[in-house]
């Protein structure tokens, strides 16, 4: 898929028609396209084997990504396959070389991404089209797309959450991740803005339209054409604007705690970490699938169509258990979990109410007091910004392949007393993974710089925080562990100690990048990750 996603202007058409296709026999392709005022679109329909007209049936419209067209999206997802199994329709809308020379769906732009306009309501009239021939059961229409599909998927459940119950994203980007052409390469490299503003412009789109949309995410950790950054942002802002959704209010009623976390491997293929959010009845609302070593290719499909990698869990099969889902205790259908150890992306809180556990002193001549993190001001800050700073427990630190990531620690060691002589300063840190690439060969020691106090005006993330100064630079060095590291702070860091409020430590690598153009990162738990074991933990040792 070209990184460049040209844009044609799409002529306006004046004439609202539709065209009705005719009764299909079983397991068949049917053509058709609808005019609106938006435009013209043709369409092909997967009409499965068993489709009976007196039983109500699901609707799985697919998005294909550029260059591509139906039957190439069709071959490589083998979704034809599957719905003949299952018995579903498939649509597969069509984005003509005169409407965009790379055949994108056209997501960057702002006349594509409100509701009664553009591409999103002419693939909401094909939804309207088919279920006046077909008998669509109207509780089982669902959207999911590659690429600028994706992009666009996530747009219609932002716009027509009202046709589509749950919708699929692969190597997608959130919702208005660019509003212009000139935003575009920017945001598949470094990602879109705040996740946070863009979660309540997905709900303000929405509006009285106020049903939850579940989202399953799929990305590979190698993808250099829309970087991972952009899968973690589409479930930080469908978890916001769900938030929103149950009761208008963002007070975290669906929070983004991680419910559950399975790894496996796909036999003879590759690995994977799957991440599920329930929400306030404990039903899985979002699945984020990392798939490690894939690029940009939808997952598990088939070498006949384009930009796929069967090697990987099978994304069709995958959507469709989450589609049908209903159990609140979800079952993977490639690969037996292996584990679970990971910690899910969340949103900087405008108002945190949380309150840290109190420091456990242990007394004696040489005191130790152990200080966990205060996870909701925890997170990541990128070099290149992408629009924001994300708050993510499971913090990663190295180089994205576009930009530089370092994480944030916060801590409160206001209980340590004023006039204690600090000995030894100690951090332990958790790895959430196994790290990515090679950022220990790559990418040199890893560092800690430790601040005395807030990193900018608040303790809360912010842009300026990835280079602001500190009060002691390279202050601490790591030692691996079994299951993390270990940091000693030296002489300067103990000086950075903050005995009357926060101390923050910044953690980095000593070089920005390796220049390879990969991903090259570890995976860090931070201050809310779902094992506590696994939560930072600052060790101060001093005189009293």
């Amino acid at each position: 898929m070209k990184r460049g996603w040209l844009i044609v202007l799409l002529l306006l058409g004046i004439l609202a028609s539709f065209w009705s296709p005719q009764a299909a026999s079983a397991g068949q392709w049917i053509t058709g396209s609808v005019t609106t005022s938006a435009g013209s679109r043709n369409y092909k329909l997967w009409v499965p084997t068993n489709y009976s007209t007196s039983t109500p049936t699901a609707l799985v419209v697919l998005l294909h990504g550029c260059t591509q067209t139906p039957d190439d999206f069709a071959r490589g997802t083998e979704m034809n396959n599957l719905a003949d199994n299952q018995t579903f329709l498939v649509l597969y809308p069509e984005q003509p070389t005169s409407s965009n020379a790379n055949r994108c769906w056209q997501w960057w732009d702002s006349q594509h991404q409100t509701r009664g306009a553009g591409e999103p309501s002419i693939i909401a009239a094909m939804v309207t089209s088919i279920q006046a021939s077909y008998n669509v059961d109207p509780s089982r229409r669902y959207v999911a797309g590659i690429s600028a599909g994706a992009a666009m998927s996530v747009i219609m459940g932002a716009t027509y959450p009202d046709i589509f119950s749950a919708i699929g994203v692969v190597g997608g980007l959130e919702y208005k991740a660019a509003t212009s052409v000139l935003n575009v390469s920017t945001a598949m490299q470094s990602g879109g803005p705040n996740p946070e503003a863009q979660g309540l412009a997905a709900y303000q789109s929405i509006g009285t339209r106020a049903n939850l949309v579940r989202v399953m995410v799929i990305h590979g950790t190698a993808d250099s054409v829309v970087t991972p950054i952009n899968g973690q942002q589409v479930v930080q802002q469908w978890l916001t604007t769900n938030d929103y959704l149950d009761d208008t209010q963002r007070n975290y009623s669906v929070d983004a705690t991680v419910d559950q976390t399975i790894s496996g491997t796909v036999p003879n293929g590759r690995s994977y970490t799957r991440t599920i959010y329930n929400n306030a009845t404990n039903q899985p609302i979002i699945e984020h699938w990392a798939i490690n070593g894939m690029g940009h290719a939808w997952s598990g499909g088939s070498s006949s169509g384009s930009y796929t990698d069967p090697q990987g869990p099978k994304a069709s099969n995958e959507f469709w258990r989450f589609f049908s889902q209903t159990s609140a205790s979800p079952t993977p259908t490639t690969t037996p979990a292996a584990s679970a150890t990971s910690t899910p992306p969340s949103i900087t809180p405008t108002n945190p109410t949380s309150t840290p556990i109190a420091p456990s002193p242990t007394p004696s001549a040489g005191q130790s007091m152990q200080f966990p993190s205060w996870g909701l001001e925890d997170g990541l800050v990128a070099q290149t910004t992408f629009g924001g700073y994300v708050l993510i427990p499971s913090m990663y630190v190295g180089d994205s392949g576009s930009t530089s990531l370092r994480g944030i620690l916060s801590f409160d060691t206001s209980a340590i007393p004023d006039g204690a002589t600090i000995t030894s300063v100690n951090l332990s840190l958790a790895y959430e993974q196994s790290a990515i690439g090679t950022p220990w060969t790559g990418l040199g020691s890893l560092v800690a710089d430790l601040n005395q106090g807030c990193l900018s005006l608040t303790c809360y993330l912010e842009l300026s925080d990835f280079g602001t100064t500190t009060t002691a630079s390279s202050a601490m060095s790591f030692q691996q562990t079994p299951n993390g590291l270990n940091g000693s702070a030296n002489s300067t860091g103990l000086s950075a100690i903050n005995k009357q409020g926060r101390t923050q430590i910044r953690l980095r690598f000593e070089n920005l990048t390796n220049a390879n153009s990969q991903a090259d990162y570890v995976r860090i738990a931070g201050g809310e990750a779902m094992l506590t074991s696994n939560r930072p933990v600052l060790t101060v040792t001093y005189q009293p």
